[in-house]
């Protein structure tokens, strides 16, 4: 997750233990355009490059406190998005293109210990 800020839930279950969660959704949407690869006078015009489709990706995180450790679980992407982002070829009239996504659904355990 991008920050720590405030957690969406606080919660103590006990005298000296402090639980957090939060949970971040962040989605952007599609941009329709227009694009100069989009314009047949366009230098770069290449009408097989298409624009981003929207996306969107659900992070979630779990953070016990005690007076000397925190034990935190999360799990990034949980929803496994993965769409097709930035799309290209290297010159216009390549057939070859390439193109990434986001992370896959990443599940993890930290700890912080102070002394």
């Amino acid at each position: 997750m991008a920050g720590h800020g405030d957690p969406d839930y606080r919660f103590s279950p006990s005298g000296e233990v402090t639980v957090d969660m939060h949970a971040q959704d962040c989605f952007h949407s599609r941009n329709p355009g227009p694009f100069t690869t989009e314009n047949p006078s366009a230098v770069v015009y290449a009408p097989t490059r298409r624009p981003n489709p929207s996306s969107n990706q659900l992070e979630l995180r779990a953070t016990a406190s005690w007076p000397t450790f925190d034990v935190a679980v999360f799990v990034n992407n949980v929803l496994n998005a993965q769409p097709t982002l930035q799309c290209r070829n290297y010159v216009p009239s390549d057939t070859l293109f390439h193109a990434t996504t986001l992370r896959p659904r990443t599940v993890g355990l930290t700890v912080n210990w102070r002394f």
